[in-house]
């Protein structure tokens, strides 16, 4: 087979203090190929090389560039002069080209490192950071405690003690997934593969929801720039035996952080598993007083068992939120109907604007073959349809808000 390509040696490079590992190039071939491999791992394809199209008009192909970008956990080139890369390019599982290129080590100038504190002497559960930087590669670090398994089985590893790290760019709206980091406190974070030089940007962290939160801080060269991001409104969440707080099973992926970045907000949870769940919220509520944090918030209310007792509850519950919520979404999911009309007279005695009611059960009704709810949780698809359900909820609310004020 016809093939062409090489590795760019110039935008190629190892790196001592990182470790990092970093190889671009491009390959043609008028048939077309189906991967490319470095070290025997799978490199990002299909990145734009005009350069190439423009000297190799002829393939048609303006995205023939590849990029393999990886941390190596070895000292093995500490004293080596350049790190071998074996480049293979594959077509219907065979190779059609094979290599051995000897890819430079970096010249690194020495520069002072600095620390940017995020969180310290400070204790908390699934809160969330923001900074604006234009350094490509920096050193995420943290403590955390109380990392023992959860009684949440369908709660990914991630979300119980670890974190997640995603980033937006200037004038974007959504935020997009860097990585989850699990149980590990020094984590280099690597963005150059996926931004312009000197580009600023966003950092977005997510941190873990049943391990706690002790201290959090980024290492960066001196030289470049950063400032912290202040976040909106301030969520409550309050789960139920259904989804804990939680949704899905990621740290990123949870309704409540896919909700948050909507809103650019920070959150915190009050849930926990078991048929007592809104006597320990009501709890913590009463424990956390509220009103002593003079700000705005947006709560969220899970409802997934209703007893007389419960009923006592909710109305406390209630009571403490309206002080200091200027929003509060109550939501179920399947509930028997005969419940359903006890929490709507229940809602109905407030007789406040402010109380969102969400009746999500047709949710289960109308999509069975792929949400699914049990006596313990909710399936993924179920809780994105409920993340989306929300969204469009608060959003009008919100909406309703500032018609109001103008």
């Amino acid at each position: 087979m016809n093939i062409i390509g090489t590795v760019s040696f110039q935008s190629s490079y190892y790196e001592h203090s990182s470790k990092r590992l970093l190889v671009q190039g491009w390959f043609l071939a008028k048939e077309g190929y189906d991967a490319v491999k470095v070290n025997g791992k799978r490199a990002k394809t299909g990145v734009e090389r005009p350069d190439v199209y423009n000297r190799f008009p002829e393939y048609n192909m303006r995205n023939s560039g590849f990029v393999f970008d990886t941390i190596i956990q070895s000292d093995d080139y500490s004293r080596s002069d350049y790190v071998p890369a074996k480049v293979e390019v594959i077509k219907d599982e065979k190779i059609i080209f094979s290599k051995i290129y000897e890819v430079q080590i970096k010249q690194e100038i020495q520069t002072n490192k600095v620390e940017k504190i995020l969180l310290t002497n400070n204790i908390k559960k699934n809160v969330s950071f923001a900074f604006e930087t234009d350094i490509p590669l920096f050193n995420l670090k943290y403590i955390i405690r109380n990392t023992e398994d959860s009684n949440a089985p369908h709660v990914g590893a991630t979300a119980r003690a670890g974190i997640a790290v995603l980033y937006k760019k200037r004038g974007e709206h959504n935020w997009m997934p860097v990585d989850t980091y699990s149980r590990t406190n020094d984590i280099p974070v690597n963005l150059t593969h996926m931004l312009g030089v000197g580009e600023s940007y966003s950092v977005l962290i997510y941190t873990p929801i049943e391990a706690v939160v002790e201290k959090m801080w980024v290492v960066i060269d001196k030289n470049y720039k950063f400032q912290i991001i202040p976040l909106n409104e301030q969520f409550i969440w309050l789960g139920g035996v259904h989804t804990y707080g939680l949704g899905v099973s990621a740290a990123s992926m949870k309704f409540s952080n896919m909700i948050q970045r909507r809103f650019a907000s920070s959150g915190e949870t009050y849930a926990c598993i078991g048929s007592t769940y809104l006597r320990e919220i009501y709890k913590e509520l009463s424990e956390k007083n509220l009103l002593k944090l003079n700000m705005e918030m947006i709560a969220v209310l899970e409802i997934s068992i209703y007893t007389l007792e419960d009923e006592e509850l909710i109305e406390k519950i209630l009571t403490i939120l309206l002080k200091v919520c200027k929003c509060v979404m109550v939501w179920h999911a399947q509930i028997e109907k005969n419940t359903k009309n006890k929490i709507y007279f229940l809602l109905k005695k407030f007789s406040d604007k402010r109380i969102i009611y969400m009746d999500l059960d047709y949710i289960f009704d109308k999509m069975r073959d792929q949400c699914t709810i049990t006596d313990q949780y909710i399936n993924d698809a179920g809780n994105a349809v409920i993340c989306m359900k929300m969204v469009e909820g608060l959003q009008m609310f919100v909406k309703r808000i500032e018609k109001i004020e103008r």
